[in-house]
C-alpha cells in the first residue's frame, strides 16, 4: 500500500515539475527561472541598519535600496572566483552540481535549505520539513552564489528562502526539469 502511495507522489510530482516547467521557463538558450516578488515598486526600504560609528560617508557606500526583486537559478557554467561571487557546498557527494543563484535587486537574510519529508497536505499543496545549511545578509545583483550540491530523485531536497523588501518571508523548492535538466524555483508554504 506504501508503495502505491509513494508511486503516485512521485507521479504527481513529475507531472507537476513538467507543468512548472512549461509555465515557467522562458525559452533562451541559458535555462533560467524566476521568482518574482509582485510588491509595488514604490515601496522601498534603505538597508542595513546604521551603526553609532558609521559616518556619513561610509554610509553612502554601504545603503542598499531593496526594491521588488527576481531570484534567479541556473546551472553555473561561469567561472567563479572569491573576487566575483560567494561560495558554499551544501552536499560533499561524488555527483554534486554546481548552481548559481542570482538577482536583480537585494533581498535580504539570504538562505539555502535542504528538504525533506516532501508530502502534499490536506490542502493539496507541497510541504517540506526545512533545515537552514548556509545564510547571508544578502544576495545582490553584483554579487551572485555559486552552491555545490547534490539533486536526489523526484522530490526536491534543495530550496532557499529570502525575505522581500516589505519584509516577507519567501520559500522556494529548487527542482529540476523533467524534459531538459534545466532548474526552476517553485514556492512553497
Amino acid at each position: 500500500m506504501k508503495k502505491t502511495g509513494m508511486l503516485l507522489l512521485c507521479c504527481a510530482l513529475l507531472l507537476l515539475s513538467a507543468c512548472g516547467t512549461a509555465k515557467n521557463e522562458p525559452t533562451t538558450e541559458m535555462p533560467q527561472t524566476t521568482a518574482e516578488t509582485t510588491e509595488p515598486a514604490a515601496q522601498q526600504r534603505i538597508a542595513p541598519d546604521l551603526t553609532e560609528t558609521q559616518s556619513a560617508a561610509e554610509a553612502q557606500t554601504t545603503e542598499e535600496v531593496f526594491a521588488d526583486a527576481t531570484v534567479s537559478v541556473r546551472e553555473a557554467e561561469d567561472t567563479f572566483d572569491e573576487t566575483n561571487a560567494d561560495f558554499f557546498t551544501a552536499l560533499s557527494d561524488d555527483a554534486q552540481t554546481q548552481i548559481v543563484f542570482t538577482t536583480d535587486a537585494a533581498v535580504r537574510d539570504f538562505k539555502v535549505l535542504a528538504l525533506s519529508d516532501g508530502d502534499f497536505g490536506a490542502d493539496e499543496k507541497m510541504h517540506f520539513t526545512t533545515k537552514v545549511l548556509y545564510e547571508q545578509p544578502q544576495l545582490t545583483p553584483d554579487r551572485p552564489l555559486v552552491v555545490t550540491t547534490v539533486f536526489y530523485g523526484l522530490i526536491p531536497n534543495n530550496g532557499i528562502s529570502y525575505v522581500d523588501k516589505d519584509g516577507v518571508t519567501h520559500t522556494f523548492a529548487v527542482d529540476m526539469s523533467g524534459e531538459d535538466g534545466s532548474l526552476y524555483l517553485w514556492e512553497f508554504d
